[in-house]
C-alpha cells in the first residue's frame, strides 16, 4: 500500500495537482494519520464518524493539494492572478 500511495503522490506533483512534497514522507504521514483513526476514534453515532471522515479528509487535502489560486470564478482581480502565477512558478521551479 505505501508504494501506491507513493506512486499518487509523485503523479499528482507531475500533474500540479499536488504541491511538491517528499513522496515518501507524505504517504507515510497520510497513511499513519489514517490508521491511528482506529486507536483513538470511538464514535458514538453516524454523526461523529461523518466528523472525523471530514476533517482527516479536509487535512490529507491541506497537505498534498495545490491551493485555489483564486483566480477561477471566484474573482480576486489582478493581484489575485498574479499571486496565482507567482505560486505556480514557485511549484514548478523544483520540477525542474
Amino acid at each position: 500500500m505505501l508504494r501506491e500511495t507513493i506512486a499518487i503522490i509523485e503523479e499528482g506533483v507531475k500533474q500540479g495537482e499536488f504541491v511538491p512534497v517528499d513522496a515518501r514522507t507524505a504517504a507515510l504521514s497520510l497513511l499513519g494519520m489514517c490508521n491511528w483513526v482506529a486507536w483513538w476514534a470511538r464514535p458514538a453515532d453516524a454523526v461523529e464518524v461523518k466528523s472525523i471522515v471530514s476533517t482527516v479528509t479536509a487535512l490529507a487535502r491541506r497537505m498534498l493539494c495545490v491551493p485555489d489560486s483564486g483566480d477561477g470564478d471566484g474573482g480576486g482581480g489582478p493581484a489575485a492572478l498574479l499571486q496565482g502565477i507567482r505560486d505556480r512558478l514557485d511549484r514548478l521551479e523544483p520540477l525542474i
